[in-house]
């Protein structure tokens, strides 16, 4: 059998951790709780069980995310530092880079 090669180019791919913000989830079962908030290519993911959900947009989705079983509340900023991000009329919240 013939090997296949595959290349994977650098998709800065990585789910990377946002300091000093949380974010307050709630579970379709009524559940409320505080999780860490992370950026994958400039959009905003919540911490969920093992793996992430994006942040929707609240302004058409009512504060939805990728899954119907978590919608999100509040973003807190858990220092005294203000949080900025994007939020498009549709679609998932972005990171403000301030470079």
């Amino acid at each position: 059998m013939k090997n296949k090669i595959v290349q994977v180019r650098d998709t800065c791919g990585l789910f990377v951790k946002v300091d000093d913000v949380a974010v307050i989830i709630v579970s379709k079962s009524g559940i409320q709780k505080q999780v860490d908030i992370y950026s994958r290519k400039n959009v905003l993911y919540a911490s969920v069980g093992s793996g992430f959900v994006a942040l929707s947009s609240s302004i058409g989705s009512r504060n939805g995310t990728s899954s119907t079983s978590y919608k999100w509340i509040e973003i807190v900023p858990l220092d005294n530092n203000g949080f900025e991000y994007l939020e498009p009329r549709v679609g998932y919240l972005e990171l403000v880079n301030h470079d």
